[in-house]
């Protein structure tokens, strides 16, 4: 067996990690493991990895357990064969001397049913953790067609953990089982019956299992994250009590508000968002499996509750209170379709839409940041003011060139009067010196805009990316000294952006054509940012711009060989410059400046990669 096992784990030798380490991570497997399973105890430590070092779990079998070699052989073989970032991962293992060790990505939160009463966690979270583990049964149900299916057999709130973002991932595969990827519909006989108040009540009649038996065992899941509470309590391992059966008969009699949990201290769940989410846990939890909705369906339906649950702990929008409540549509097609053209709410002072993936994107005005009712925030700034990029060698000034009232713009003292420092100055030399290394405008004591001259007298300006719209779940603000703002957006996990803003006729030169910047920084590793994303105005005009150069040039087509309308074609506008500053930039738009007007652009990520520690400190505007 020993010899067997060895040759086994020799395809396995890249994820081998050493019995020392484990040790030396786990203080010899102290007494105070995160966590007890059928498998053995669960400890945390810091290894070193194939991918890595970081922060692990450290599942070690306990073979008094009835846990053996065929056990952990057979979760090292599925853990290291399904990868998805809604599945929790396998790191690598150990297989020395009688020990036998798994590492998983260490889930920081812990399990799903500790947070099921927290009041805390807002509906929208909520409801997020729940597609997120929707998404990874799916894959696992069938991730690549050609792939062996795996039905889980154990799906319950406590295997699906969440990592310090609140992402959910599916975990505990070792009851699972493989079916053919080319069957659809894969039939198991399998003793891997699950936890009791899961399982599927048909296996107790026929001892088999389907992929609709993970779909039932989730609905229960599904439930308890609706009521806040555990389905069934247990004693001696079995159930004392199932609230399953009453759950059911609420939402049948329509009387879903008596179990729905509450708290005081956030929102209650949007009456849509209810609606499209009860009705999916109810038919997960059919007795016929047939009647059952595949995992694809559960996914496009929560995303749905998703989406009506972001519109009501946003702004809520004024079509939500009447006769085009999503409530009362007769097809969630029509809220959709709305969502997909775009609509202005709040007084014209933000735009609703969907991006291609079905995801929300709201776009908040800046005359929001700037107005005189807009809450006060006293950011600090450390940026210590330098020449404006882009802006050649200063050149002595002679007598004659010594007119500073022409090189000044007309208004220049009532823009200075904005800055955040309250500068100084008793000459217009001195106030043409200060513009043209720039300061920061206040407005309502926000520090939000960089004002500048360029080499010919023109205005710029850059305004702070704290002022971009992105959906909070995707972004953080980060203290940044080397900002001019002394903070900066960072995006997490992000396939888009919003940016609106009204660009103020004072801030520009009239009749000037300007070209607006992107400001930003990337990580070392910018394998992320290789994709073109694609940018679209209000008219839908799109265009695309690169966020790291392309390491190969653009092939356009030849002349006579293209039989598609030029006006359809991708336009490539933005190339990514290194600048002074160690920002990179990147334009993403032009305008002709006359009277104040609105930029609004969505960017999108070209491709299956997420946009993810980018760092933007603003959008600049320079004439061209």
């Amino acid at each position: 067996m020993e010899h067997y096992m060895q040759t086994f784990l020799q395809k396995f030798r890249h994820l081998k990690i050493q019995l020392e380490d484990i040790t030396s991570a786990t203080n010899n497997f102290n007494d105070n493991p995160i966590g007890v399973g059928g498998f053995g105890n669960v400890y945390k430590g810091e290894v070193s990895h194939p991918d890595g070092r970081s922060v692990v779990a450290i599942k070690r079998l306990d073979s008094t357990r009835g846990q053996g070699a065929p056990e952990f052989l057979k979760e090292l073989t599925m853990l290291s064969e399904y990868k998805h970032e809604n599945v929790i991962s396998l790191l690598g293992f150990c297989c020395e001397k009688s020990e036998m060790i798994l590492v998983y990505e260490h889930a920081s939160r812990g399990s799903l049913d500790r947070y099921l009463n927290s009041p805390y966690l807002t509906w929208s979270q909520r409801i997020k953790i729940c597609l997120d583990a929707a998404k990874g049964l799916h894959y696992l149900h069938d991730p690549r067609e050609t792939h062996r299916r795996l039905i889980h057999c154990d799906v319950k709130s406590g295997n699906i953990l969440l990592d310090e973002e609140w992402n959910a991932k599916v975990s505990d595969l070792g009851l699972s089982v493989i079916g053919s990827a080319n069957e659809q519909h894969s039939l198991i006989v399998t003793l891997a019956a699950g936890t009791p108040g899961y399982i599927d009540p048909l296996y107790r009649m026929t001892h088999t299992l389907t992929k609709e038996s993970d779909v039932y065992s989730f609905g229960v899941v599904l439930f308890e994250v609706l009521c806040g509470r555990l389905s069934c309590t247990y004693s001696n391992n079995r159930v004392q009590q199932n609230l399953l059966p009453t759950w059911i008969e609420s939402y049948e009699q329509k009387q879903l508000s008596e179990i729905v949990f509450k708290s005081p201290t956030i929102k209650p769940m949007h009456q849509g968002s209810l609606k499209t989410f009860s009705d999916i846990v109810y038919q997960c939890l059919k007795i016929s499996r047939e009647d059952r909705p595949k995992m694809t369906e559960v996914v496009t339906e929560l995303e749905t509750a998703l989406i009506i649950q972001e519109l009501s702990e946003g702004k809520l929008p004024c079509f939500i209170n009447d006769e085009t409540s999503p409530q009362n549509f007769s097809s969630k097609v029509k809220l959709w379709e709305l969502l997909c053209e775009g609509v202005l709410i709040n007084d014209g002072k933000t735009w609703l839409s969907l991006n291609k993936k079905g995801e929300l994107c709201e776009m908040i005005s800046i005359a929001e940041c700037l107005g005189s009712d807009v809450k006060s925030y006293d950011f600090s700034s450390r940026y210590n003011s330098r020449t404006v990029e882009h802006i050649g060698e200063k050149q002595p000034i002679s007598d004659s060139d010594a007119n500073w009232e022409e090189k000044l713009p007309a208004d220049y003292e009532d823009i200075m009067k904005r800055s955040e420092n309250s500068v100084q100055w008793t000459t217009k030399e001195e106030a043409y010196a200060i513009i043209r290394k720039g300061f920061l405008i206040s407005d309502d004591k926000m520090k939000c805009i960089w004002f500048s001259l360029d080499n010919n007298g023109k205005k710029c300006h850059m305004i702070s990316s704290t002022k971009i719209d992105i959906r909070s779940s995707h972004r953080k603000i980060r203290q940044l000294p080397e900002s001019r703002f002394g903070e900066a957006v960072q995006l997490l996990d992000s396939d888009y952006m919003f940016i609106e803003t009204e660009v103020q006729s004072q801030l520009v030169s009239s009749e000037t054509t300007y070209a607006c910047y992107l400001v930003y920084k990337t990580p070392k590793d910018q394998s992320r940012f290789v994709a073109p994303m694609e940018v679209k105005d209000r008219k839908c005009d799109s265009w695309y711009i690169y966020l790291a150069s392309p390491q190969t040039p653009i092939i356009r087509t030849k002349a006579g060989q293209n039989t598609h309308n030029p006006v359809n074609r991708p336009k490539i506008k933005g190339i990514p410059q290194q600048r002074n500053d160690g920002w990179i930039e990147v334009q993403i738009w032009e305008l002709r400046a006359a009277n104040t007007m609105n930029m609004e652009l969505m960017m999108g990520v070209s491709g299956t990669k997420k946009i993810s520690r980018l760092i933007i400190e603003g959008i600049e505007f320079r004439p061209i």
